[in-house]
């Protein structure tokens, strides 16, 4: 089975054939268009190099046990967190890494509580997983301080809403962002994503990861 999913890599591969059958459908476009393609698509592939060349997963709970002196060498650093959080026993741990990009990954943490402001001291962190974590619409007022996040994902979060969603807009750097099985209407979930400019991620995470 496989170990570790990256939500960024399926929403990438979504992302090309579904934009790639509509630039087929809509000829008489703008010029635009053709030009936002391969612009939107550039930018997906990117967050695949970044999963994909040179990160390393480690998962939050045993992170004390890994060689630090590996890490120091990478680049990009992938931290997940399953069903319960450490972060705060590890936040020291997790400062040494400053000179990597951060990928930090939240799915089913029951025990989430203070987490996203325990992370808001970080200039590092580009890509952001809080899936089945039961956050609310002002967790989302904390996550607005993480300027560096490019990657968002607040699935199966279902009392996040449309309120919820406009403390994101101000996100300088945010690129991909999944909303799947939340609170916010397509209208509002619509209009954030075209006014933002953004690739829409989906995170199907297979049992067991």
């Amino acid at each position: 089975m496989v170990k570790f999913l990256s939500f960024a890599i399926i929403a990438t591969l979504s992302l090309s054939s579904s934009l790639m059958a509509s630039a087929a459908s809509e000829e008489d476009a703008s010029a635009a268009a053709p030009i936002q393609l391969h612009e939107n698509i550039k930018r997906a592939w990117e967050h695949i190099k970044t999963y994909n060349r040179g990160s390393k997963f480690v998962w939050g709970d045993i992170l004390e046990k890994e060689n630090f002196a590996e890490l120091a060498q990478k680049k990009s650093i992938i931290i997940r967190f399953e069903h319960r959080s450490n972060l705060e026993r590890i936040l020291p741990l997790i400062k040494k890494l400053s000179h990597a990009q951060l990928h930090i990954e939240f799915v089913g943490v029951s025990n989430f509580t203070n987490e996203i402001i325990l992370l808001t001291g970080f200039d590092n962190i580009v890509s952001l997983v809080l899936s089945n974590c039961l956050i609310k619409d002002f967790d989302l007022e904390d996550i607005k301080a993480l300027k560096s996040l490019e990657s968002l994902s607040l699935s199966r979060n279902s009392e996040v809403t449309d309120a919820g969603l406009e403390a994101l807009y101000s996100l300088p750097n945010l690129k991909i962002f999944n909303a799947e099985e939340t609170g916010i209407s397509s209208a509002a979930l619509d209009k954030f994503m075209k006014t933002k400019g953004l690739i829409s991620g989906s995170q199907d995470l297979p049992e067991g990861v």
